[in-house]
């Protein structure tokens, strides 16, 4: 694997959280409209819950120094090692938002989901689109 494929990937993987943002503040509107702001601000801290260790996650993975070697057994490792911490993050954020904050419950958890589910089938419509 090279570094300017790894800077590809990165790059796409930006843009697909960028449209996911995009996504999850359309639903966090719908919601300002119906519920209020407080259900708003609630969806999107509830995306923000799952896109905030996602994008550390990225930048862990994919940030790399030039010429360095790629080793993909390392590579996989630290797939592995940034999924597993970005899955405590998420915990974490949940539990402190959920915990400590005044939000709706109904209305984050529908963010947090929204911000998950669009992860993973907004590359299904990326990948169709070639």
């Amino acid at each position: 694997m090279t570094t300017d494929l790894l800077c590809d990937i990165r790059n796409k993987v930006f843009i697909a959280i960028a449209i996911q943002s995009l996504i999850v503040f359309a639903l966090a509107l719908v919601f300002l409209f119906l519920q209020g702001a407080m259900a708003f601000f609630s969806v999107i801290l509830g995306a923000i819950s799952w896109f905030l260790p996602s994008i550390y996650f990225i930048c862990k993975l994919f940030i790399i120094k030039p010429q360095q070697q790629i080793i993909p057994q390392k590579f996989v490792n630290n797939l592995y090692i940034g999924e597993v911490i970005k899955l405590v993050l998420s915990g974490i954020l949940v539990i402190i938002f959920l915990g400590f904050t005044d939000v709706l419950v109904l209305p984050f958890l529908i963010g947090y989901i929204a911000a998950v589910l669009s992860l993973w089938v907004l590359p299904i419509f990326l990948l169709n689109k070639r």
